[in-house]
Order: C-alpha cells, then sequence, then structure tokens
C-alpha cells in the first residue's frame, strides 16, 4: 500500500476564520506537470516502507540533497552528488518544511523518529516547489502495520502532515 500526494494551499488557507484547504491526488513521478501547474502548493509524497528486519519501525522525512553533497543513505557522493535539480532550487525551503512535517507527524500520531534525512529521489529531482518524501511507517513492522490500518491513525497522519504544512507556511511569511 503506497500513496503519493500533493498538497496545495488554496485561497481559503489565508483567510482567518478559515482552515487550510488541501487537495490531494495521485502523483508519480512522471505526473509532476500535476504538481507544477499548482501556484502555491507544496509537494508531499506519502510511502509506506517495508524492511527485511521486522523490528525496524517509524517515521522517515527525505528533503532534497544539496548540490556537492551525499544524500542521507549514501556511503560516498557519485556523479549525481556534483549536478543540479529543479529540486535544488528550493532545496532549503524543502528542509523547512520536512522540519515542521516531520516534527509535527511525531507530536500528532507517535510513530518512532528515523529522522529527517536528504535524498535525490526522483520525486523530489523532480520538485519545482518546496518538496518531502514521506516514509510513514513500515509495514513489515507488526506494530506498525496494525497501526496503520487503523482508520483513525491513518487520519491523525493526515491532519499532521497538513498542520506541519501550514505551520511551514506561517514560519516562511515571518
Amino acid at each position: 500500500m503506497m500513496t503519493a500526494a500533493w498538497v496545495a494551499l488554496g485561497p481559503a488557507a489565508h483567510a482567518a476564520a478559515e482552515p487550510p484547504s488541501f487537495a490531494w491526488q495521485p502523483v508519480m513521478a512522471e505526473g509532476q506537470e500535476h504538481v507544477t501547474a499548482v501556484g502555491r502548493s507544496v509537494l508531499v509524497s506519502l510511502h509506506l516502507n517495508q524492511n527485511n528486519s521486522p523490528d525496524v519501525h517509524g517515521l522517515e522525512t527525505y528533503a532534497m540533497t544539496p548540490v556537492g553533497l551525499g544524500s542521507s543513505n549514501d556511503s560516498r557522493p557519485g556523479l549525481e552528488a556534483a549536478l543540479a535539480f529543479n529540486g535544488n532550487v528550493r532545496e532549503n525551503a524543502s528542509l523547512a518544511l520536512a522540519a515542521a512535517v516531520h516534527a509535527n507527524i511525531l507530536h500528532r500520531c507517535g510513530p518512532g523518529d528515523r529522522g529527517v534525512r536528504r535524498a535525490r529521489f526522483a520525486v523530489l529531482k523532480d520538485a519545482e516547489r518546496a518538496g518531502i518524501l514521506l516514509e510513514g511507517g513500515y509495514l513489515s513492522n507488526l506494530a506498525e502495520n496494525t497501526r496503520i490500518h487503523q482508520t483513525d491513525y491513518r487520519a491523525r497522519m493526515v491532519a499532521a502532515i497538513a498542520e506541519g504544512v501550514t505551520h511551514y507556511r506561517e514560519a516562511i511569511r515571518k
């Protein structure tokens, strides 16, 4: 079970009495045009992970790796580290978004914390706005798998993501 989504903050997001307005649609790397077509959007690509060890669990949040640096899981940067991608234009904003959303999910949902990391995943390389990839948990971990399959947990996770995006938006306005 893997889901990818984009989040768009519409005009209602900035009206004082109105809650943020979010639009969720399936997006894959080749569907990036959906994201670039929405002017004030951020990219939130949500995935569920799997591992050979059933003990591995927790939330991982990825933002675009800066040019010249290795990604979090790279033992040594390769040729790709020297290249700039569309996603590098907003790499600082993406890291701020990752921190806001990651912290909010930890606070609201309480999964294990595997940290905010850097990567050059296709969906992040091609993003023309702030973007993150969330690994929302491990289906290979029995406790986490059980939690992920609970409707109220998924609803809390979605609400935590939306609230994290709102915190990010408020922070960049200051």
